[in-house]
């Protein structure tokens, strides 16, 4: 049997995503549809003999009828928990290498975690190629990850025995690579280097120093080290890890209400953050916030 479909000319393109009304109702004549106004209405005898026929010819019997179509179930995504992402809540035991056991984190040696920190791990894989740290007067190191110097005052000793341990237990899409610890020791002489590369500061001293609020939050910003993850300002020496907020106009962009909540506790705002909670005192919100606010785009468009 032969079909001959016919194509009739429609063309209410003039009126695409207009709105019509019709009664009581408006209604918007939608685009790119095979029929584009009423007058589609003026077909439908002729399809429905074109459907009566087709329903005549396509007769099957039991044995002939198709199988159903079996549609595979889409998997559910895998949840990615952050539960352990943060110094700032309880976190679970540290995991040993043997077998999943508990371990202690035992005490390190400087020395020996020097030398580790500077291995090459193969095809010239070692800390220095992604992490920087201030050392004789200069920044060293790569910046593909965060700086070094202060990152045992930002994280907790069992929160970096568990990173370096493993980071992608802790966080999945980390670019970081597993490296093939022997033991619990040799993680924690690496914690025990970095511990040595802290730059040491006088928190009281900078909240007594007697300076404008915006000045002292500028102070406690660069103790902390917030440029290690966040850009400040322009030029290279401002450039924080590509990824993370860019502060340097955010006293435009972000209310203080918001912000202080944030610094505050991270964690509490976004349970999948990063960012650590450093327990910040009243007066050092304060000041953290007033430094923040004051970073606005003064130019005029």
């Amino acid at each position: 049997m032969t079909f001959i479909f016919m194509q009739f000319p429609l063309n209410n393109s003039a009126h695409e995503g207009k709105q019509f009304t019709n009664g009581e109702e408006p209604m918007i004549i939608p685009k790119r549809q095979a029929f584009r106004s009423l007058s589609w209405m003026a077909y439908v005898p002729l399809f429905a003999v074109g459907i009566f026929v087709l329903a005549g010819c396509a007769t099957y019997s039991e044995e002939e009828a198709p199988a159903p179509v079996q549609v595979a179930s889409t998997p559910a995504p895998a949840v990615v928990s952050f539960d352990d992402m943060h110094p700032s809540i309880r976190l679970a035991p540290v995991a040993g290498p043997l077998g999943g056991e508990l371990a202690d984190i035992p005490a390190g040696d400087a020395k020996r975690g020097e030398a580790l920190f500077q291995k090459d791990w193969g095809e010239g894989v070692q800390c220095l190629q992604c992490h920087s740290v201030f050392q004789d007067g200069e920044f060293i190191g790569g910046e593909t990850g965060p700086a070094l110097n202060q990152v045992t005052v930002r994280r907790s000793k069992q929160w970096l025995f568990n990173w370096i341990w493993d980071p992608t237990e802790m966080f999945p899409q980390t670019g970081m690579p597993v490296f093939d610890w022997k033991g619990d020791q040799e993680i924690a002489d690496v914690i025990a280097f970095l511990e040595t590369l802290k730059l040491d500061f006088d928190k009281d001293k900078i909240l007594t120093s007697g300076k404008p609020l915006e000045k002292v939050g500028e102070d406690l910003v660069k103790a902390y080290d917030c440029q290690a993850c966040h850009t400040i300002g322009e030029g290279d020496d401002a450039r924080g890890i590509f990824g993370y907020p860019d502060l340097t106009y955010v006293g435009s962009k972000i209310r203080p209400e918001w912000r202080h909540a944030w610094l505050e506790n991270p964690q509490k705002v976004d349970p999948r953050t990063f960012m650590p909670s450093f327990g910040f005192s009243d007066k050092e919100l304060e000041a953290v916030n007033a430094y923040l606010t004051s970073l606005k785009w003064d130019r005029k468009i």
